[in-house]
């Protein structure tokens, strides 16, 4: 037993340490920032797996353009904003998280004193979290409402974009913000001074609020972003609503080039490009030399891990399927001459759900790559 744990803990560490400079750069929002982005057309699909391929070519791209500033809020110490669309939105940036703590434009005021948290970094795929907004809105200095409503981020993909210039940009992630948000009209009172006196003197607790969400027949609005490591800020947003997780239609769609902000100066994620194009053409001069198993396709649900391979040679094949801390739960081989749609199935339906480490030997030659279970 002790053998079967060895060689899947130094492949661990061998593993971790290439996962880490992935997902390493920074997302950071930054003062002083200008971007253009483009209107587009773009309905996101709900695949949740590793290793997609989004195909732009055919994506519908506008002449419409969204001038993007960042700047430090005046007046609000330790807040950035966003200006976009006619509209200011506020937000923090910590350490390794982005929080929104509301928006304002001609017609309305919007601030919470329960943030969203949008962003985590690292980005990790299978990562989920989530949790409570709540706030106020003063619409027109005549209408002031409370503001309630749930959030739900998800890291649901990975993989690479096909841009609509045909060029392909690796190691992206997309983050998923599923959000329920309902409002409640207080008219009784006639300014925004009486609505926080209100709000102080009557405060929700966070059972409340989850009470307030499930009596109202609230639409489903998602948040997806495409964040490609070395570039400071999304790629591709796309803004869906609907009654149901399958009903949704699309509202907005904003296309960031990466050429548009490679002409920023960020010269840590300019090194971060560097570095993965240079880790990039390494490991396809290995591959292209030495690869035995190819054209890798891994599927996982919570009954089993399909896993689809060409051989350039006969060899057997062994798979090994870990926890992050090397412990093997699932072991398989098959033994097949040279060719091309091998598939190799481990049964699944023990496992918790939750991230593994996938570990393929095939005649000596190693590869891995983390799974999530569902």
């Amino acid at each position: 037993m002790k053998k079967d744990y060895f060689l899947p803990l130094l492949l661990a560490v061998a593993a971790l340490q290439g996962y880490a400079q992935n997902t390493a750069g920074s997302y950071a929002l930054r003062s002083g920032d200008e971007l253009t982005k483009l209107a587009a057309e773009y309905m996101p699909s709900n695949d949740v797996s590793q290793d997609i391929l989004w195909d732009l070519r055919n994506m519908a791209v506008h002449d419409d353009k969204h001038h993007v500033v960042y700047t430090r809020a005046c007046g609000r110490s330790g807040l950035l904003t966003c200006t976009e669309n006619n509209t200011r939105y506020y937000y923090e940036q910590r350490r390794d998280s982005l929080l929104l703590w509301g928006s304002e434009n001609r017609l309305a005021k919007v601030e919470y004193d329960s943030p969203e948290l949008l962003l985590r970094m690292p980005l990790l795929f299978g990562e989920k979290y989530g949790g409570l907004l709540h706030g106020t809105m003063d619409y027109c200095g005549k209408m002031f409402f409370r503001v309630l409503g749930s959030y739900q981020v998800e890291v649901d993909g990975t993989g690479s974009v096909i841009l609509p210039s045909g060029d392909t940009i690796k190691h992206v992630s997309r983050v998923r913000l599923t959000e329920r948000t309902t409002l409640q009209y207080h008219p009784e009172l006639t300014t925004a001074r009486e609505l926080k006196s209100y709000v102080d003197s009557a405060a929700y607790s966070e059972d409340s609020i989850r009470v307030a969400i499930s009596r109202s027949k609230l639409p489903v609005t998602r948040t997806c972003r495409w964040y490609a490591a070395g570039y400071r800020y999304p790629i591709l947003e796309t803004i869906t609503c609907g009654d149901t997780d399958e009903h949704q239609q699309l509202l907005a769609a904003y296309y960031c080039p990466p050429e548009e902000q490679e002409r920023l100066d960020d010269e840590e994620n300019k090194h971060q490009r560097e570095q993965l194009a240079q880790d990039d053409n390494s490991r396809q001069d290995r591959g292209s030399k030495l690869s035995v198993l190819n054209n890798l396709a891994v599927s996982a649900d919570n009954n089993a891990i399909t896993i689809g391979y060409d051989l350039r040679e006969a060899a057997t094949v062994k798979a090994l399927v870990c926890n992050t801390q090397g412990m093997v739960f699932l072991q398989q081989a098959q033994t097949s001459e040279a060719g091309s749609g091998y598939r190799m199935t481990l049964t699944s339906n023990g496992l918790r759900s939750g991230e593994y480490i996938l570990y393929l030997n095939a005649n000596g030659q190693s590869q891995n790559q983390k799974i999530w279970i569902p």
